[in-house]
């Protein structure tokens, strides 16, 4: 049965609502999501595959779209269609390369650069928080 904001809330008093992401909780290091769908359908749903990788409930290790293999590789993927998705991975998949010390592939950065217009849809608190 999959868990709710409340019942979580319940169950870990440090948990608090994540001002950054809305419906996730933290505790000032994880990030929780209740994927109401199933925890794969939810990681399937990301844009980055770094970003799409999970340990299930019963400790099977979750990884649809390569994630882990991408770390392994030194590497971070932007699957195509993901930057017309979302502009403002223009803004992250760079931070998140450097924070990280990943590589991103030529041909991913010249998709980011071909959409960098994009980013200027996206909302200015979006922006602001990836800029931050």
């Amino acid at each position: 049965m999959p868990l709710d904001l409340a019942s979580l809330r319940r169950a870990t008093p440090t948990l608090t609502d994540d001002p950054a992401q809305p419906g996730a909780l933290t505790d000032g290091t994880w990030r929780i999501w209740p994927a109401a769908d199933g925890l794969e359908r939810a990681l399937c749903d990301r844009l980055i595959p770094l970003d799409a990788f999970a340990v299930a409930p019963d400790g099977v290790v979750l990884d649809p779209l390569g994630g882990l293999a991408d770390l392994r590789d030194g590497r971070l993927r932007v699957p195509e269609g993901a930057i017309e998705r979302d502009g403002i991975l223009g803004l992250r998949v760079p931070a998140l390369a450097c924070e990280l010390g990943l590589r991103i592939d030529s041909a991913d950065i010249e998709r980011l650069i071909e959409q960098a217009p994009t980013v200027m849809r996206a909302p200015r608190a979006a922006q602001r928080f990836e800029m931050t």
